[in-house]
């Protein structure tokens, strides 16, 4: 539904609002399966990050924050902390159980 509402489509009748340039951009952003999940979303976005942490040099997410004042002022700027930092620190490695 959030992605759904970057493209400014709100409310029950989604389809029936969606413009054809809105729904290449919107299938062009989802990719060829759909939307994914809130959880590999989220674990997909830690290990990106701690993998681009890794590749800068530093020892994982929270050492960027710490050291590189760019990269600390654009986790603010996305409404983010040393909080988030250290649960995408924790959550790059973690294995989720599959849903019931």
């Amino acid at each position: 539904m959030n992605k759904l509402a970057e493209f400014g489509i709100h409310g029950a009748s989604l389809l029936a609002a969606i413009t054809g340039k809105q729904a290449d951009a919107l299938r062009k952003s989802m990719g060829a399966r759909g939307l994914t999940s809130l959880e590999a979303s989220i674990l997909k976005d830690a290990k990106d990050r701690y993998k681009r942490a890794k590749a800068l040099g530093y020892e994982d997410i929270e050492d960027r924050y710490h050291s590189d004042e760019t990269f600390c002022d654009r986790t603010h700027e996305d409404g983010r902390g040393l909080a988030n930092c250290t649960f995408d620190d924790l959550t790059a490695f973690a294995h989720l159980p599959d849903p019931p």
